[in-house]
């Protein structure tokens, strides 16, 4: 089966990113041929073309129409869906609030997937997505990737990580709460500037956890203790008897609904349990697998195939494309409008400081004309200096300081033009 993955970018590892960077490389593992498509090209895209996975950001580039597209991100689908006519899709929804996670009403789009209860609320509940219409496919991580833990976690942590791309480095009321209970804090996402490429080396490194989503999974896959973090706030240590509630919302945001706090965080610390970790790194083994997810995907791209038997509809797709653009385009000339003024904004404030730049260069240019004049004027003046030291008038006036002006006017009356027993200086 060719399987055409889009995404609004393949640059950073990040969430959406690092889902079609797994999901393609297992669709190859089981014979299938995966193709990504992106505009924005980067990290992730050299990865899957490291993994021998054909990547463009043209769509013109791919000449044999792929059986199904698995579309993320709307604008991304709905270009590939008028660029291969007759090709059927199913569409991802990753997020409750990012915009371009919404979906698109299309009739060729035959299923909508999403990760957790939150997505499938924002589908139905928001875009009129009919129920029947939806599947949950919860998060996973790579058992191909990400190793069980073999060494017992410790009685009292030493160390933790926080994993998230929304905290810098300095995550004030994380390393607070961890100082409390003597544990070193590492913070590793792309606010922080240090993002890892290999999670599996990782986090076995590490008896507590924060993050969420995809990260909270596999640490917990890597037998670690997991509290639910954000930088909306503070969730729950993840334990038996909140799993199946945590799960179901995909241990994403929802789940953060306490303060971010040193004091609430400690609070979660303190419920740190090697035993209950334990029991929860082996349910989230059996349960949560990329394989497993896999073959649901598959399945999923066999009946999107299958319901597209039909004869093409290319009035109904005209007026989906229609709608779309009505729904879409008083948005996009919006935040152009307003990009435009930032630009503006930008290109005032730049001519100021060409301005201001231009005055700098002019008063040290004034500075340095001056100073030279200045060394000039001290040149002649030294000069002059020296010449008057050299003359006979400088010399009859030493001359007239040393011996007094009564003994000098003696001296001329006595014939003498200048005092025998006196000389003159120089």
């Amino acid at each position: 089966m060719r399987i055409l993955l889009t995404n609004s970018s393949l640059a950073k590892r990040a969430g959406s990113e690092l889902y079609v960077l797994d999901i393609a490389r297992e669709l190859l593992r089981r014979g299938h041929q995966p193709v990504c498509y992106s505009p924005n090209l980067g990290e992730i895209a050299d990865d899957l073309i490291a993994s021998t996975i054909a990547v463009t950001d043209r769509l013109s580039n791919i000449q044999i129409a792929p059986d199904v597209i698995h579309g993320q991100h709307h604008m991304e689908t709905l270009t590939a869906l008028l660029h291969f006519p007759g090709v059927p899709a199913i569409q991802y929804c990753h997020g409750w609030l990012p915009w371009e996670e919404a979906p698109i009403h299309f009739p060729r789009l035959r299923h909508y997937v999403v990760v957790s209860e939150l997505g499938h609320e924002r589908l139905v509940m928001r875009h009129g997505i009919p129920s029947d219409r939806v599947t949950c496919l919860p998060n996973f991580f790579d058992e191909n990737r990400f190793p069980a833990r073999t060494v017992p976690l410790p009685a009292k942590p030493d160390r933790a990580l926080l994993l998230s791309n929304a905290f810098d480095a300095e995550a004030a009321p994380v390393r607070e709460a961890c100082r409390r209970f003597g544990i070193a804090l590492d913070v590793v996402g792309l606010a922080a500037g240090s993002v890892h490429s290999k999670p599996e080396v990782l986090l076995p490194n590490y008896p507590i956890v924060f993050s969420l989503g995809r990260g909270a999974i596999e640490a917990m896959a890597c037998g670690a203790a997991v509290i639910c973090l954000a930088e909306e706030g503070t969730g729950p240590l993840v334990t038996p008897a909140n799993f199946d509630a945590l799960r179901a919302i995909n241990f994403g945001i929802r789940a953060v609904n306490g303060p971010l706090t040193a004091d609430v965080i400690a609070r979660q610390i303190e419920l740190y349990d090697p035993t209950q970790a334990s029991a929860i790194s082996a349910r989230i083994r059996s349960e949560a697998t990329l394989g497993s997810t896999a073959s649901r995907l598959i399945d999923l791209y066999t009946k999107a195939i299958e319901a597209n038997q039909g004869p093409p509809q290319p009035e109904d797709e005209s007026r989906a494309v229609a709608a779309y653009l009505s729904e879409w385009s008083p948005r996009f000339k919006d935040w152009a409008h307003r990009s435009g003024q930032a630009d503006r904004a930008l290109q005032s404030h730049a001519e100021r400081l060409e301005h201001m730049l231009v005055d700098v260069r002019t008063q040290l240019e004034d500075a340095r004309t001056q100073a030279k004049d200045a060394l000039a004027q001290a040149a002649d003046d030294r000069a002059q200096a020296d010449e008057i030291r050299n003359s006979l008038a400088w010399r009859m006036s030493k001359t007239l300081l040393s011996i007094g002006p009564l003994r000098f006017v003696a001296g001329l009356l006595k014939g003498q033009s200048t005092p025998a027993r006196i000389k003159t200086p120089g």
